[in-house]
C-alpha cells in the first residue's frame, strides 16, 4: 500500500503539466524509479529529486527490517533508525575473502547484512573494541580502516577516502560512549577517582 499526500503537487515542465505525489515512508512502500525522459530541471533539479527517493526508499527499507538476534545469548537487537548507516567490503573471519555488506551502527553495536533490506547476520560489539583506525597496509586495500578488539580485528574498506574517515568517526564516537559508560558507571567522577587513588 502507497502512502500518498495529497493534493499532488502540479509542476509546470516546459508546455506539459506533470502532478507529483510525495510519499510517506510505510513498511511495504515500493518507489518507482524517476523516469529518465523528464528534463534536466524540474523546477530544481532532477538529481534532488533522485535523492529525495532514495532517503525516502532507505527511510522504508530501515523501517522494515529485521531485528538481529545474537546466537549465543538469544538476544533480540533492534535495527531501525540507526546513527548510521552503509556499504563497506568486509575480510571474512574464516576464508579471508573480500564481501560487500551493508553496515548498520546503531548505540554500541555494529550490525552487517548482506541487503540493505536484509536482516543482519552478523554483530561487532563496540563496547569490547579497543580501537579504530585505518588500515591500507594491513588490508592492502584503499580506503581500509580496521576495528579491533581483545580477540579480533575485522578489515574493512569503503567506496571512497570520505566514507572510510566518516565511517572511523562514526565508530570511534560509539566506541568513546562506551567506555564514557563504563568508567562512570560506580557514579564518580574522575577527580573523586583520582583523589581516592591518592
Amino acid at each position: 500500500r502507497r502512502h500518498i499526500l495529497n493534493p499532488p503537487v502540479q509542476l509546470s515542465l516546459i508546455s506539459k503539466p506533470y502532478k507529483v505525489c510525495f510519499l510517506v515512508p510505510s513498511p511495504s512502500l515500493h518507489l518507482l524509479p524517476i523516469p529518465h525522459h523528464l528534463p534536466t530541471r524540474v523546477d530544481g533539479d532532477r538529481q534532488a529529486a533522485q535523492r529525495s527517493a532514495l532517503i525516502v526508499t532507505m527511510a522504508a527499507m530501515a523501517s522494515s527490517r529485521k531485528a538481529f538476534t545474537d546466537p549465543q545469548t538469544g538476544i533480540k537487537y533492534e535495527t531501525t533508525n540507526p546513527e548510521f548507516q552503509g556499504w563497506l567490503t568486509k575480510q571474512s573471519s574464516w576464508l579471508k575473502e573480500w564481501r560487500r555488506r551493508y553496515f548498520i551502527l546503531k548505540g554500541s553495536k555494529l550490525f552487517f547484512c548482506k541487503t540493505e533490506s536484509g536482516a543482519p547476520h552478523g554483530m561487532i560489539d563496540l563496547a569490547h573494541c579497543m580501537t579504530v583506525k585505518s588500515a591500507e597496509l594491513k588490508a592492502q586495500k584503499r580506503n581500509a580502516l580496521e576495528v579491533s578488539t581483545p580477540d579480533t580485528t575485522f578489515l574493512m574498506y569503503a567506496d571512497s577516502e570520505k566514507e572510510k574517515d566518516d565511517w572511523i568517526g562514526a565508530i570511534g564516537r560509539a566506541i568513546v560512549r562506551c567506555s564514557s559508560t563504563y568508567t562512570n558507571e560506580d557514579g564518580m567522577d574522575d577527580e573523586e577517582r583520582d583523589s581516592d587513588e591518592d
